[in-house]
């Protein structure tokens, strides 16, 4: 089936934004600047106008024109490749917040645990992803007190949980299962992020499953999505 019109033309727009052709804060030409640059009709400009102002590429501002919005970068939150894959070495800093301690697994835990996760206890932590200085999410992980001999003394600060587990201890990520809603602040979670107390968070609730048999990592996630999109494959 051949594109619509106006989508071939959607679709140059916005590559054009996401180069910065046209960066955030320019006005797009206007529409008849458009017709004339692309050959195509006021109807399917329009068009094409309305589709990237419900991706959130633009905004019409009445008397002005189309203003382009900043386009957001993807978390890999939802990717087994983990967070920092989606940002460069500079960009991200992992900061451990609170460091790794043997406890009982929480009550009425979110995921089932198996027997033998039950009887192991858990090793906990909390750590606080930066991008640029500026909190973007705060993690608690858990992972089941087996396979993992001398894990306590290795230093989380800025370092990979995927890279340490698979290096270290050969246990891999292979699937994984996640529940996600929206959550409103409270007092301790918002002083840790730097945001004001009921601001709306994500909250990710998320279990991976590896190739050692009985060993999950679970986490529980509170993002920030002002500035950025969840995306990524399982």
């Amino acid at each position: 089936m051949k594109t619509p019109i106006y989508k071939d033309l959607y679709i140059k727009l916005k590559q054009r934004i996401e180069t910065e052709d046209y960066a955030a804060g320019d006005l797009l030409p206007s529409e008849n600047q458009l017709c004339s640059d692309f050959s195509t009709t006021r109807a399917t400009v329009r068009k094409a106008l309305t589709s990237l102002e419900h991706d959130g590429l633009i905004k019409k501002q009445h008397g002005k024109g189309s203003i382009v919005q900043a386009v957001k970068k993807g978390i890999g939150i939802l990717s087994l490749e983990g967070t920092s894959s989606s940002f460069a070495p500079e960009e991200m800093y992992t900061k451990l917040i609170e460091r790794p301690a043997l406890k009982q697994w929480p009550t009425n835990f979110w995921f089932p645990l198996s027997e033998q996760e039950v009887t192991a206890g858990c090793i906990r932590f909390e750590r606080i992803r930066e991008i640029k200085g500026k909190p973007l999410l705060l993690e608690v992980t858990y992972l089941p007190n087996i396979y993992l001999e001398g894990f306590m003394d290795i230093d989380l600060e800025n370092q990979s949980l995927f890279k340490i587990l698979l290096e270290q201890y050969t246990i891999k990520p292979m699937n994984g299962d996640q529940k996600i809603w929206a959550i409103t602040a409270s007092e301790s979670l918002a002083n840790k992020l730097k945001i004001k107390e009921g601001s709306a968070t994500l909250h990710l609730k998320r279990k991976i499953e590896t190739n050692k048999i009985g060993f999950n990592i679970y986490s529980s996630i509170y993002c920030l999505t002002n500035d950025y999109f969840l995306q990524g494959r399982f």
